[in-house]
């Protein structure tokens, strides 16, 4: 018994370090140049030169996973998670036959329950991590949308030039939208690119659709040379409404949810009132 346990707990705190590693690294401070030739050396044996194979059987959405990293700004680490995957698939095994055979219902409880939670953990928590850090970052970009509209309708509607608009624009507000937006025509000036590959690129990368519909109507105008201040200003009257209506819809979502439990916690003591003298009168009968 003594045994089962000590392999036991030698495997779980080598993945909850291996978890912890691949969760939380950074490039410049994760991972010493010898763990990661030794990372690099396992993948190449493990996945060969096709590790998408191995992520997709695993349940791994590597496009997905990319998309946030690149969203975030980390790099990504496919082929590590993978192996903390594997790592875990392992140990879920080992621990669920120790589990059986160790005899002691005390440790296989126990065994059980942080075999499960571990695994759990492994597969969950890299992936959703970076899933949720670009949920709240293009929460927070669609969040700056309607007021940058609000300015750059007054900025053209003093007859600046579209990309002057925008640059003045994104440089009298801060947020992400604006960093971005000053950052791509930051780009513009030493290539070949213009605003309005600046404003694609953008759109592209948040896949935000009040700020690809926005995108899509000015840079039309533009080319068909109609008048970008009345797009804008009907861009952002629409995206006011729609915001409107999404935040009655919470309302109605949050007055069901509270509504609920105010209809169930009075029921149950108008069952109690109306049911009591029936049942002190069945109660006196037998």
């Amino acid at each position: 018994m003594e045994v089962l346990i000590i392999v036991f707990t030698a495997l779980t705190v080598f993945l909850l370090v291996l978890t912890v590693g691949v969760i939380f690294s950074r490039d410049d401070v994760a991972l010493t140049q010898k763990e990661k030739t030794g990372v690099d050396s396992l993948c190449g044996k493990v996945f060969k030169n096709d590790p998408e194979i191995v992520a997709h059987k695993l349940g791994i959405a590597t496009d997905k996973y990319i998309f946030n990293c690149n969203l975030i700004g980390v790099k990504p680490k496919v082929e590590s998670i993978i192996i903390a995957r594997l790592i875990a698939l392992i140990v879920f095994i080992i621990g669920a036959i120790l589990t059986v055979i160790s005899g002691n219902l005390y440790f296989s409880i126990i065994a059980g329950v942080i075999t499960v939670a571990i695994t759990a953990i492994v597969f969950i928590a890299p992936t959703s991590l970076v899933a949720g850090k670009a949920q709240k970052r293009k929460e927070e970009f669609e969040s700056e949308i309607p007021r940058f509209l609000d300015l750059l309708e007054t900025a053209l509607k003093i007859e600046l030039p579209i990309a002057t608009a925008i640059r003045i624009t994104a440089e009298s507000v801060s947020g992400i939208l604006s960093e971005e937006l000053l950052k791509g025509l930051t780009v513009t000036e030493v290539s070949t690119s213009n605003w309005q590959d600046v404003l694609y690129e953008i759109a592209q990368r948040y896949e935000v659709d009040a700020f690809s519909d926005f995108v899509l109507d000015i840079v039309t105008a533009y080319q068909k040379g109609s008048d970008i201040t009345a797009s804008v200003e009907r861009q952002s009257r629409d995206l006011k409404n729609t915001t409107l209506l999404k935040a009655k819809e919470n309302a109605s979502k949050i007055t069901s949810l509270v509504l609920l439990p105010v209809v169930i916690f009075k029921m149950i003591p108008l069952m109690v009132i109306l049911f009591l003298p029936v049942i002190m009168q069945l109660t006196r009968a037998f």
